[in-house]
């Protein structure tokens, strides 16, 4: 059972027990899985619904900064406005719904833009209209998956009592894995040829279907305290670059390679599906429906959703066991270790011609992915002021647009002037940036004890100044 103790009937906030149960700490973390099951099948089915409405290259490039600017935008101020919320349900579970309510809109909008823009268009040619409101659904969508993005992660360490903050963050890397596992599972299997649904509508309804109910589960369990008192007005850019100024060095410390981190996964979270549909099975998804050139892609498809089940797999597994690990070895080893085995399997891209060794590739990118989805959360929810989190997990999540938008123009823009429509090498050149991160990562400091008196607030420096 969920526990919910109470000392004389007086309630006891869920930090400030000695621990949770194990199954209640599951149903608090159970909420990640909606937005990162967002930024997991987004990525993947991008390129082939681009590519399926004949959308430029360009157009996609610019359609993917805006995904990675809303992230930019959207996670610092939702971090600082959640943090001075005074709903009374508690700060982050009126962001958390909010999101996931457009973030299920958005992907029905994306299922069935094609049948919307035959509708709307009539008589004439739909393409247009197709190409529009796929590109506006994934605005939408990536903007709802932000604003619930931080506060779905925040809540976890805001309710965690410490001595299993690390816990926390190897679970909510867990769950982060297990839409993945579960989405791709239908896909690398066909289950949607079982179906009167394309490949992409059955997955976008499936993901719909999972984001709602994970967001119910965890909006009811994971019961916050909240603020009784209004608090200053907030001033949410000069509060983002107080954080930034206070940032205390073991956050500075982890979060540059996981910026690096996030370069070297770009490319093949964007370009893998693609990379595998037309590079290794020779397919277009562009081509007529039905015709050999069409079930070849889709079959490409379904065999890298079948890696992604590796993937995903790998980093649910080894989510269990992280904190452990990190205990073991420490988390600066850890980090190390990470990164390298992810750069290990990008860089098998350049020669690897087959299929089926992506099945064990796929597993190596896993677990560096699941290293990087644990380690600097854990880090950063350690060292940081409670009534400061959001501000700053919304920093690190702006390294990971950062790092998205600099692989992005970088290496999509960049580097495919010399290697146009090349997705294997723009996936292989990005393992030398996880390289880069491997190498900064020995320079991680790692917090034994939660301290926060060691490292200034936020509020400190800003009535210091406003003193002065």
């Amino acid at each position: 059972m969920i526990d919910e103790p109470l000392i004389e009937n007086k309630w006891i906030p869920l930090n400030q027990r000695d621990r949770l149960s194990y199954l209640h700490i599951m149903g608090i973390g159970l909420g990640n899985l909606a937005p990162h099951l967002l930024f997991v099948i987004i990525p993947t089915l991008f390129t082939p619904i681009a590519q399926s409405l004949k959308v430029s290259s360009l157009a996609q490039t610019f359609t993917l900064f805006y995904g990675s600017f809303a992230g930019f935008a959207c996670a610092p101020l939702v971090g600082v406005y959640s943090d001075a919320c005074t709903f009374r349900w508690g700060r982050r579970r009126i962001f958390i719904v909010t999101g996931s309510v457009f973030m299920t809109l958005g992907l029905l909008l994306m299922t069935y833009c094609v049948d919307i823009g035959k509708f709307l268009s009539g008589d004439k040619d739909p393409l247009r209209a197709q190409q529009a409101l796929f590109i506006i659904s994934y605005m939408a969508t990536v903007t709802a998956g932000n604003i619930a993005n931080a506060p779905t992660r925040t809540i976890c360490s805001d309710v965690c009592p410490p001595k299993q903050q690390s816990l926390m963050a190897n679970i909510c890397s867990v769950f982060s894995a297990l839409g993945g596992i579960t989405v791709n599972t239908f896909g690398g299997f066909k289950i949607y040829s079982y179906t009167s649904l394309g490949q992409e509508q059955f997955l976008l309804i499936v993901s719909s279907v999972l984001i709602a109910f994970s967001i119910t589960v965890t909006a009811i369990v994971a019961k916050e305290e909240p603020l009784t008192v209004k608090p200053p007005k907030v001033r949410p850019f000069k509060r983002i670059f107080d954080a930034i100024r206070t940032m205390p060095k073991p956050f500075s410390r982890t979060a540059i390679p996981y910026l690096l981190a996030q370069m070297a996964l770009f490319q093949f979270n964007f370009g893998f599906s693609n990379f595998m549909g037309s590079d290794i099975f020779g397919g277009d998804n562009s081509a007529p429906e039905g015709s050999e050139a069409k079930k070849a892609y889709q079959n490409g498809l379904s065999w890298a959703m079948m890696c992604n089940v590796a993937k995903f797999g790998t980093q649910f597994l080894y989510g269990f066991v992280n904190h452990k690990v990190c205990e073991l070895i420490g988390m600066k080893a850890t980090s190390v270790a990470g990164y390298i085995t992810l750069s290990a399997g990008l860089i098998t891209f350049f020669w690897v011609n087959n299929q089926y060794p992506y099945l064990a590739i796929s597993i190596l990118v896993g677990a560096g992915y699941a290293v990087a989805m644990s380690v600097p959360y854990a880090i950063v929810s350690l060292v940081s002021p409670q009534q400061e989190l959001g501000a700053y997990l919304g920093i690190l999540m702006m390294c990971t647009v950062i790092g998205e938008q600099l692989s992005n123009f970088g290496i999509g823009q960049g580097f495919g002037l010399i290697w146009p429509n090349c997705p294997r090498k723009m996936i292989g050149i990005s393992c030398a940036f996880g390289f880069i991160a491997a190498i900064l990562s020995f320079w991680t400091i790692e917090p034994k004890v939660p301290n926060k008196s060691e490292y200034q607030s936020i509020n400190e420096i800003s009535a210091t100044e406003e003193t002065k």
